[in-house]
């Protein structure tokens, strides 16, 4: 072959990755880059006499007049300032500190960082309190259904948040004022934590359960030999345990963190809730579509995303500890001991107690309100609907979807997103997982970097960097290419784990022999990576659809017309059956990929034990 042939070859296999490389440039790379640029820049307005007028939020130009806003300190209020065009010297953008200097120096800032703070490690704290039994009875016990109770464990991380919470928020909190007396915003606080807790529990369940079941027998029988049942658990499970509940509550602190729906489905689903919680993710949507304070919310939102990042690199460096502690190389692990008479109710109640929380509660409260008429709310105190009209019936989804206006072009809309998003996130994690699992230590680097920081990102964090991006570029805003893009890069770290498992199931010696006998990288691709990644590859995609279909954080400044959006907006202003309806129609739409994937794992199961090697 000759050299100008070789050379096109090459540059022909790199296109997929440079294709992928920029799908995440111009979803997460970039939107983040330009919102941190933003919050270092100052629109100045300069007065022919000299002085200069720092404006806050957006200068606007109206007939000849330029209208901006002057605020005199930090939490003060803003004064409406108008000067005419012929008396502006110059209206410049400079770059100042001063909306971080704005957002240090409020005096709400102190009560935002408390209330995120309680708010994230309470919910890490009830996390924990749910998910490690949980993750015991499913590590260390051997019973029937195992696999079954393992994915129900799993039901709240995967479902929407703000449904299940907006289902569980009443009987939560009626609970919680019965029990601890609770009210106003201390019930607010509590029923949030209590919510976020039950929803994130299967963070903690899912890796907690992952360490108990690879527990090094060799070491834990020599401890229970030479000390006993409490000198084996203190010395050979405990320091393997460790690493990875911590890693798994700094998660849990981070997503809490990250969360929008829940903080602020307590300002107008409880009573006396008008005043929103004073968190970060919530002040961020407040400073940016209220106060159209554009730099004010960047910098609200970008120590969000430090703090995210290091709460995840934390965790992660934790979770590598777990993997040391656990790897027995060599060595058999610790079997699961099997189910007796006596330990079978605890191993019950360890199951059915977050479950209850952190499903059965919403789904029943959801059911009530759509039973039972629901109520409607004014000035965030229920008043009950006393006009029968006004109610509906349950599971009436036909009648709920006539009565809403514009529904049926949301729905379109809403599940067109969802498949672009998700065949533009496969495909890019497809080639970024294949260039991870071949390329050298730098590819690897780079996987995980991207990885590390789209799941860091918070949602909201994600819509601003991308308006600041793509507002004003016609054939990206003007379709479904811009939130495709924000979905893209919140789906990306769950697609990239999923394909890069799947892509372990074709070795490289397979590959290596292909290329060999003559294949080109398409070839090898087509005829040995693609039919053994396959069944990998299609559980990934359906996680991919359920997740970017349930997602509203990164939406909710970037679009309206969607079926979430639309449902969440309804349900600040009234709360009938129809909306009730209408919520258990999401889950339901939602719960379609999710049994087929269910499906097809059982079947992939079945067929490659059907076809294993006897013993």
């Amino acid at each position: 072959m000759s050299p100008g042939r070789t050379l096109l070859a090459r540059l022909g296999a790199r296109v997929p990755l440079l294709l992928a490389l920029g799908l995440v440039a111009a979803a997460l790379v970039v939107p983040v880059g330009a919102m941190l640029w933003s919050s270092v820049h100052e629109e100045q307005v300069v007065h022919r006499d000299g002085r200069v007028f720092a404006a806050v939020g957006e200068v606007r130009e109206e007939r000849g007049v330029f209208v901006f806003a002057l605020q005199s300190a930090p939490g003060a209020e803003k004064v409406p300032m108008r000067l005419r065009q012929e008396d502006v010297r110059e209206r410049r953008i400079v770059l100042s500190l001063a909306h971080y200097r704005h957002v240090l120096g409020d005096t709400r800032t102190l009560a935002l960082v408390r209330d995120s703070l309680v708010l994230a490690c309470g919910a890490a704290l009830v996390a924990l309190l749910l998910g490690l039994p949980a993750a015991w009875a499913l590590g260390r016990r051997r019973f029937p259904l195992k696999g079954l109770a393992f994915a129900l464990a799993l039901a709240p991380l995967v479902l929407p948040p703000f449904v299940l919470g907006m289902g569980a928020a009443r009987p939560v909190s009626r609970a919680l004022e019965a029990l601890l007396g609770l009210t106003g915003r201390g019930l607010q606080l509590a029923t949030a934590i209590t919510i976020l807790g039950a929803l994130l529990a299967p963070v903690v369940t899912l890796l907690v359960a992952r360490a108990w079941a690879r527990i090094p027998a060799g070491a834990y029988e020599a401890a229970l030999l030479l000390g006993g049942p409490r000198a084996a658990f203190r010395q050979a499970v405990l320091p393997r345990l460790a690493p990875s509940i911590a890693a798994a509550a700094v998660l849990v602190v981070v997503l809490a963190l990250a969360d929008f729906a829940v903080a602020d489905l307590m300002t107008f689903l409880l009573p006396g809730g008008g005043t929103p919680l004073a968190v970060f993710s919530k002040e961020v949507q407040l400073q940016w579509k209220q106060e159209q304070n554009t730099g004010r919310a960047v910098a609200t939102g970008a120590p969000l995303l430090l703090l995210c990042l290091l709460g995840l690199l934390l965790a992660w460096l934790w979770l590598r500890r777990t993997r040391a502690a656990t790897d027995a190389r060599g060595g058999r692990m610790l079997a699961p001991a099997p189910l007796t008479r006596a330990g079978a109710p605890w191993v019950a109640l360890a199951l059915l107690v977050p479950l209850a929380l952190g499903l059965l509660v919403p789904l029943t409260g959801l059911l009530s309100w759509a039973g039972t008429g629901g109520e409607t709310v004014a000035a965030g105190s229920a008043v009950p609907v006393a006009a029968p009209s006004a109610r509906g019936e349950l599971f009436d989804f036909a009648g709920a979807l006539e009565r809403t206006p514009g529904v049926g072009g949301d729905c379109e809309r809403w599940l067109k997103l969802g498949l672009l998003a998700t065949l533009l996130t496969l495909a890019a994690a497809v080639v970024l997982a294949r260039w991870a699992a071949r390329g050298g230590a730098l590819a690897r680097a780079s996987v995980a970097g991207i990885a590390a920081l789209a799941l860091a990102t918070p949602g909201l964090v994600v819509g601003m960097g991308t308006l600041l991006t793509w507002s004003g570029v016609g054939f990206v805003e003007d379709g479904l290419l811009r939130p495709a893009l924000a979905l893209v890069a919140r789906c990306l770290p769950v697609a990239l784990l999923g394909v890069g498992l799947a892509l372990r199931e074709a070795r490289r010696g397979q590959e290596e022999a292909a290329a060999l006998l003559g294949a080109g990288p398409l070839a090898r691709l087509a005829y040995v990576t693609a039919p053994l990644a396959l069944p990998g590859i299609v559980v990934s995609t359906l996680l991919v659809l359920v997740l970017a279909l349930r997602e509203i954080d990164a939406l909710v400044l970037l679009e309206t017309g969607l079926f979430p959006l639309r449902l969440y907006d309804k349900i600040h202003f009234s709360r009938l059956a129809d909306e009730a309806n209408l919520a258990l129609l999401y889950l339901l739409w939602l719960l379609g990929p999710l049994a087929l994937l269910a499906l097809l794992r059982g079947w992939w199961r079945a067929r490659r034990l059907a076809y294993a090697p006897p013993n």
